[in-house]
């Protein structure tokens, strides 16, 4: 565990923002160490992305900095350090689908849960088999299986703050099946596809550029 004292916050808005005293998670081990912290008072903080933070936190921070992905069939355990950007990349590159459509959300994978994110007709809770955890209250690791965590619209049972987030089991579709049904990408493919027999482009390649820039295009109108 990585501590020290009046540390600088990172933060997406790029706000100055120092901590009375920052405590990095960056091995399973460092988990024994927080029972020597308040925990009452500590805030989480992930990418800090969906939070304006104060000139000075007056109370201790923690940050989880555990940073691994691996596969098994159609698992993927990522860890709650993880990127979001990175996690929705490495699955592409593993032919591991279902996730597209929340693409360019900002944040972490141990974040997601937490809002139950969605965009596009997609909410990240349908790829979630379990949650693994600190519970605040017996200062013990558990294991929360999907129907656990009690999930609803942008909300789960870790919104509590009763939980530390350290790693997400998700279970991804080993073929494409793009979801289209959100409006503004149906309307842009059939778009994109009326262009191509227009200019008389093979249906194969304008696949490839369609599905190669759906998302992307899509991400710049509103969810």
């Amino acid at each position: 565990m990585t501590q020290s004292e009046l540390t600088n916050l990172n933060n997406s808005f790029g706000l100055k923002s120092q901590a009375k005293n920052l405590l990095e998670i960056n091995s399973l081990n460092d988990l024994d160490q927080l029972n020597s912290v308040e925990l009452d008072n500590a805030l989480i903080l992930g990418s800090g992305t969906n939070v304006i933070l104060d000139k000075f936190i007056d109370c201790t921070v923690l940050a989880i900095k555990l940073h691994k992905i691996s596969i098994e069939e159609d698992l993927v355990l990522a860890d709650a350090g993880v990127a979001w950007s990175d996690f929705i990349e490495f699955c592409l590159q593993n032919n591991l689908y279902g996730i597209e459509n929340l693409t360019h959300i900002p944040g972490s994978v141990g974040a997601a849960p937490v809002q139950n994110i969605g965009a596009y007709g997609v909410e990240i809770s349908s790829f979630i088999e379990s949650i693994f955890c600190f519970n605040l209250s017996s200062m013990q690791t558990e294991i929360l299986h999907h129907d656990q965590c009690e999930f609803g619209y942008r909300d789960s049972i870790f919104k509590s703050k009763g939980y530390i987030i350290l790693s997400v089991t998700f279970k991804l579709n080993k073929k494409f099946l793009p979801n289209l049904n959100y409006p503004s990408l149906n309307n842009f493919l059939m778009l994109a596809l009326h262009c191509a027999f227009t200019l008389g482009i093979t249906i194969f390649t304008t696949s490839l550029l369609i599905f190669a820039n759906i998302f992307a295009s899509a991400s710049k109108s509103s969810c």
